[in-house]
């Protein structure tokens, strides 16, 4: 591999690291959100990150959310029960397929979300007013890209994926 492109790589990684990082203490300040049991319930990042996806997707089956989430469908299981339990989302028996199982963001789940789209949304716009409009709109269109990149690939295994299955 060409060195530039491995120096670029690693610089782009370490960035998006302290990114991640600027949004977990962002995210750790709100958490705390009182459960359905009326105790204080902590969300992970990776409970975080699958009540995103069940939001994104409406609602979801276990399977699609492990596949989503490149985890397995027990991880995938385990991750909705404890979500289940705080009450942040809702779990039912398909009625298509009484063998699957449904899940929903709850109400509260979806009080979570909002309030941390809040605060990480004011963390991005800290960070934009801090870099300026010209740096912020180019940043917006390098990302943009990438998104497009990202998706005719997941584009692509889609087709092989259901090619394989034919």
């Amino acid at each position: 591999m060409n060195a530039d492109v491995i120096e670029q790589a690693r610089y782009l990684f370490d960035t998006v690291r302290m990114l991640q990082a600027r949004m977990c203490a962002r995210h750790s300040t709100v958490n705390g959100f009182v459960g359905k049991d009326g105790h204080a319930q902590d969300l992970t990042i990776p409970q975080m990150h699958m009540l995103y996806k069940i939001r994104e997707l409406d609602s979801a089956t276990i399977r699609d959310l492990a596949e989503s989430l490149y985890v397995s469908a027990p991880s995938a299981s385990a991750m909705v029960e404890r979500l289940v339990e705080m009450g942040v989302v809702t779990r039912e028996q398909s009625r298509v397929d009484r063998r699957e199982v449904i899940v929903r963001v709850a109400p509260a789940g979806e009080h979570t979300l909002e309030t941390l789209e809040k605060h990480i949304l004011e963390s991005f716009v800290d960070i934009l007013n801090g870099i300026g409009p010209e740096h912020a709109q180019m940043w917006c269109d390098v990302y943009a890209r990438i998104r497009e990149v990202l998706s005719e690939e997941q584009g692509r295994r889609a087709s092989e994926s259901a090619a394989q299955e034919a």
